[in-house]
């Protein structure tokens, strides 16, 4: 009884800090476009997955101001300048710069 006890805690005590690393956050990456797939992208050399649920935003520079507007996978294209909030190797915020085409 007292191993069922133990190892049902070790997995409940390794499952709640696999879940609180997610929790922590996300981190911001800043690169180039190198190829866009239906379910990934290739930013700087390095592949990342595209969650579904994915919000792509382009910046756009009008009359001296920065502006943003929704946007789709469709739009960001090769060479583009992008920043992205990913957690691990999943993006779930892509921010084309396109003042900078």
């Amino acid at each position: 009884m007292k191993k069922i006890i133990l190892v049902t805690s070790l997995f409940l005590f390794l499952f709640s800090g696999i879940s609180l690393a997610y929790d922590r956050g996300h981190v911001y990456i800043h690169g180039r476009v190198d190829a866009i797939y239906s379910d990934s992208i290739d930013i700087s050399g390095v592949n990342y997955t595209i969650a579904t649920e994915c919000k792509v935003i382009i910046q756009y520079k009008a009359k001296n101001a920065f502006h943003e507007k929704a946007a789709r996978l469709s739009d960001i294209h090769r060479g583009d300048s992008v920043y992205a909030k990913k957690i691990g190797t999943v993006l779930y915020e892509i921010i084309v710069e396109g003042w900078k085409r």
